[in-house]
């Protein structure tokens, strides 16, 4: 198994019209590893969400259909799984950056009744705890 970076799922989702043999040698790549699979930790979902939203310019729905499109690719193996899961729902259901439900979620998974912070925008969760 192989680790994808976060900028050949982007070629490979996207299929980026300005870096086309990009995309095409990200396709070819992880489609000649289907069978032994790829892994894509949650650092890369983050960051996946972060360029779709400020470079790409996709909504929140757009986000949330290309997270759900990855974790439904059987060759994909996602880490955190589980939180990935829970941070997609929480992203759909309220206004939280999804790296910020990630982040909820992977504490969460962590033992924490909070997560701590300033950035008032992330408080759109509630699971994130303004320091003030």
């Amino acid at each position: 198994m192989v680790g994808l970076d976060t900028n050949v799922m982007i070629r490979w989702l996207t299929l980026d019209p300005a870096a086309s043999e990009q995309s095409q040698i990200a396709s070819a790549a992880i489609l000649a590893r289907t069978a032994e699979g790829v892994f894509v930790n949650s650092v890369v979902l983050a960051e996946l969400a972060w360029v779709l939203e400020r470079s790409l310019r996709f909504d929140r729905v757009g986000i949330a259909a290309v997270i759900e499109s990855v974790l439904a690719v059987p060759s994909i193996t996602v880490a955190d799984r589980p939180q990935v899961e829970v941070s997609l729902k929480n992203f759909q259901a309220g206004k939280a950056g999804f790296a910020d439900c990630l982040i909820a979620a992977l504490n969460a998974s962590g033992g924490c009744t909070t997560t701590l912070t300033f950035d008032k925008s992330a408080t759109k969760s509630p699971h994130f705890t303004l320091l003030t």
